[in-house]
């Protein structure tokens, strides 16, 4: 059984190839199913990344704000 540790070295692995010219890179996420990453899909890649950074750390993830406008203005 692999770790959130080895996925974050596999998934720094696949980013680095990626953004380094490889047209695509495949990675095996926490689930066990592969996902493969295209240049148009690194900010996923990227987001998959934080993720893992984030439960290594034992942080929650960040919420997303929400903002609220106004009608009339």
């Amino acid at each position: 059984m692999t770790t959130p540790v080895q996925h974050l070295v596999e998934a720094e692995a696949a980013y680095h190839a990626l953004m380094t010219g490889r047209a695509a890179v495949t990675v095996t996420d926490q689930s066990g199913e592969s996902i493969t990453y295209g240049r148009a899909r690194a900010s996923d890649l990227a987001g998959y990344i934080t993720n893992l950074k984030q439960q290594i750390s034992g942080r929650p993830s960040p919420k997303t704000l929400r903002f609220r406008t106004s009608k009339g203005i």
